[in-house]
């Protein structure tokens, strides 16, 4: 009850900012500029901008941009310009100021640059964080629905898909330090994303908040894909099986705050318990055939990319420790209805060569060909077995096995 309440006051103090939103939601507007070196040039604009992006044609040392923006009667501000490490293309990271239409952008050598000015429409209104954080094995409460962010601005485009996840990935937004207005950051992210990146939708499942908030992001549009399962737009075109967590700001050097590191953690704490998918473990990425991965893991990972930042990668180690530590008092509270229910199973299979362990208990596998000789004994999750069938014995906690075939074909 308490939770449909909580709703209903949002939607009710949002619903009469509805007209206004839609009627100017978010407008675009590119340049193409060539600067030569020590050059700048001055922009002046009859409308109003709040986020800046910047592309270049060609790889560019992006501290060799000088960037000055607007925001107060104190005349032009620097901004730094990085490069986004969530895209292929040679592109700055999302620049977002309060609105404004005066910019001067100067080079220290000769470019091209394309600069994509955009305005997304604030709700104006901060979202209250309602997250209850003593249940540690259920899924945080008060997650903020696409619904609401999302409110005046076009809808994502169809078809996405689903898969279940071997790992989850931590990132961090890269910017938006600066801003407290966390619903607008994410707007600007989705604008950014769909407007100038060209996805579907924005590219995580997740965004967590300075103030532990929690955004629910890549739109699963149907009640048959479930929110951390729709397959994102976050690790370097090998998404499948993966889920995107992306913590707001830029954590090169600074320290996310302990709202945020806990709200991480109670959210990576329901999703493998409920997944019964160890925090410790490990499956081979990208599937099926692939190198092998933590199961929580980090975007620079998999990636040739910075992500999540320094102060971030640094504390993996005890994040997984305390994700992990939290996630065995799960399992001890799983009942025997639901251990039955999610039985330790090897897939695929048949399978090319790889295969995937997943289940409650699982403790190490052993396999034999059809001549009996052994060919593999593990506690990993992953494993690869050459061409033929073969015979394995996978061992729970309790020394209790089971004799499952396995296909390679």
């Amino acid at each position: 009850m308490v939770g449909v309440k909580y709703y209903i006051l949002l939607l009710s103090l949002l619903s009469f900012q509805f007209l206004k939103a839609q009627s100017k939601s978010f407008y675009i507007h590119k340049d193409t500029i060539q600067l030569s070196e020590n050059t700048g040039k001055l922009f002046v604009f009859e409308k109003l901008f709040n986020g800046l992006t910047i592309i270049s044609k060609h790889a560019i040392n992006w501290k060799q941009i000088k960037l000055e923006i607007k925001t107060d009667s104190n005349g032009l501000q620097p901004f730094e310009c990085s490069a986004d490490e969530h895209i292929e293309t040679h592109q700055s990271n999302l620049v977002t100021f309060s609105a404004t239409n005066v910019f001067s952008i100067q080079a220290f050598e000769k470019m091209e640059l394309i600069l994509v000015f955009q305005y997304v429409a604030p709700l104006g209104l901060h979202v209250p964080l309602n997250k209850k954080r003593d249940a540690n094995c259920e899924q945080p409460k008060g997650i903020i629905p696409q619904s609401i962010w999302r409110m005046g601005l076009d809808s994502p485009k169809l078809g996405k898909t689903s898969s279940e996840t071997h790992h989850c990935i931590i990132h961090h937004s890269a910017s938006g330090n600066g801003q407290s207005d966390y619903t607008f950051l994410v707007r600007s992210y989705y604008v950014q994303h769909t407007q100038v990146n060209g996805w579907d939708d924005i590219g995580y499942n997740y965004l967590i908040a300075s103030d532990g908030s929690i955004f629910a992001g890549r739109d699963p549009e149907t009640n048959q894909i479930l929110q951390d399962e729709v397959t994102g737009a976050h690790f370097c075109g090998k998404n499948t099986n993966t889920m995107g967590v992306c913590l707001i700001g830029n954590f090169v050097s600074i320290l996310p705050s302990n709202a945020m590191f806990s709200t991480l953690q109670d959210l990576l704490v329901w999703k493998f318990a409920k997944d019964t998918l160890n925090p410790k473990g490990s499956f081979a990425h990208p599937f099926p055939l692939g190198y092998v991965l933590p199961s929580l893991a980090t975007h620079r990972q998999g990636c040739p990319t910075t992500c999540p930042g320094d102060s971030v990668f640094n504390r993996l180690t005890q994040i997984r420790n305390n994700v992990y530590s939290q996630y065995q008092q799960c399992l001890k509270q799983t009942s025997v209805a639901n251990v039955q229910t999610n039985p330790i199973i090897i897939h695929p299979n048949p399978s090319h060569g790889l295969f995937n362990i997943k289940g409650l208990g699982f403790k190490k596998i052993e396999v034999f060909d059809v001549l009996g000789q052994k060919v593999l004994s593990s506690t990993e999750t992953s494993f690869f077995l050459p061409k033929g069938i073969h015979i394995a014995f996978v061992y729970n906690e309790k020394n209790v096995f089971k004799t499952i075939k396995l296909i390679v074909e």
